[in-house]
């Protein structure tokens, strides 16, 4: 931001016209007598017709910044998405394990009434790992909250008023187009049109030297008056021309020249890099969809059918502790999972956004935190 606003300062600056030059002089004669002096007021034209060749590149110059302060502001916007989606991961984490709390507590309330101290124990086991674990999320959900108030920029009262706007979303079926991505992430990244432009402006000014470099170095003119010992003062106009003779600006081609194919390069390099980052992002996304169904239609419904049966043959009497134990810790690790599944997808998600010159999917609740919201 702070780059797009002396841009804008030079913007100013360069309409302004040349500050005059005032210079005197006295001369005192050798046998004394009256001294004469002379007041020289005077510009440079050559500067003032310069005027709107300046102003417009200092323009350009400001829309190769405000690109670049836009992509900053982007980046920003990309990196509250993700911190968004880790604390709502990390929240819905906590609040699952409070339920398999709970649920562990009543188990060994009743096992301890029903099934012996043996049953009991292992239940009353389980509910403390889930209580060891819940302790470490609460401790986790407060950094996850302090990383998020860093990037918003808030602090005090405003850091600790705001809740979740909304949970995590679902994840949505719709695969990515990799070739569209790839041609969209060339068009759309702001950091690439500001390389772009700013190989551009480069050559403007190298263009403008090569065509400028035998015209005078200055074009100075003004009027002089002079006050003769006799008393009669003399006024009229001055001229004067700064000659290319020595230096006709070879030097400075060969540095713009040089600048301009750095720049150039730069762009070039930078854009490759766009289409590669976006393919590699869109096939992450495709990736973490596909992982995340698995987890959740897959992993998760069996894991919960095995707790459900052995908790069955349980109360039958055909499953001892052990193997209640071990469907009960599967059964946790396929929830926590499953989570993890869902926030690998949404951050892919958000990094194939910004590939795209973006700082959210969009669509998606990038802000989802606001004062006073539940």
């Amino acid at each position: 931001m702070a780059a797009a606003r002396l841009a804008e300062a030079d913007v100013w600056q360069a309409g302004r016209l040349p500050n005059p030059d005032v210079a005197g002089a006295l001369r005192f004669p050798a046998e004394g007598g009256p001294a004469a002096s002379t007041i020289t007021v005077g510009f440079n034209v050559l500067d003032g017709l310069m005027i709107p060749l300046r102003r417009r590149l200092a323009r350009e110059s400001l829309g190769v910044a405000e690109k670049r302060a836009a992509d900053e502001a982007l980046e920003l916007v990309a990196r509250v998405f993700a911190g968004w989606h880790a604390l709502a991961a990390r929240q819905e984490w906590r609040a699952t394990l409070a339920r398999l709390h709970a649920e562990d507590e009543a188990r060994a309330a009743a096992l301890g009434r029903s099934a012996g101290p043996l049953a009991a124990a292992h239940a009353r086991a389980e509910a403390a790992e889930t209580a060891t674990e819940l302790a470490r999320v609460d401790a986790q959900v407060a950094a996850d909250r302090e990383r998020l108030n860093v990037l918003m920029g808030l602090d005090g009262a405003d850091a600790a008023r705001w809740t979740l706007a909304t949970k995590e979303p679902a994840v949505p079926a719709a695969r990515p187009n990799i070739t569209a991505i790839e041609s969209l992430s060339r068009r759309a990244r702001l950091d690439v049109a500001a390389a772009r432009a700013e190989a551009e402006l480069v050559w403007r000014a190298y263009e403008l030297k090569r065509k400028t470099r035998l015209l005078p170095v200055g074009v100075e003119v003004g009027v002089e008056s002079e006050r003769e010992r006799s008393g009669e003062r003399l006024t009229g106009p001055t001229l004067k021309l700064g000659l290319p003779i020595f230096d006709q600006g070879q030097a400075e081609l060969a540095r713009l020249r040089a600048a301009w194919e750095q720049a150039a390069d730069r762009a070039a390099a930078l854009e490759a890099e766009a289409g590669a980052a976006a393919r590699a992002a869109a096939v992450a996304v495709d990736a973490a969809s596909r992982a995340e169904a698995s987890q959740r239609e897959g992993c998760l419904v069996q894991a919960r059918k095995i707790w459900d049966e052995t908790s069955r043959q349980a109360r039958a009497g055909a499953a001892g502790p052990m193997a209640l134990h071990a469907a009960r810790r599967e059964l946790v690790a396929a929830e926590r999972k499953a989570i993890e599944a869902r926030l690998e997808y949404w951050l892919a998600r958000g990094a194939l956004a910004r590939a795209l010159g973006g700082g959210a999917p969009a669509g998606e609740a990038a802000s989802a935190a606001r004062p006073g919201a539940t």
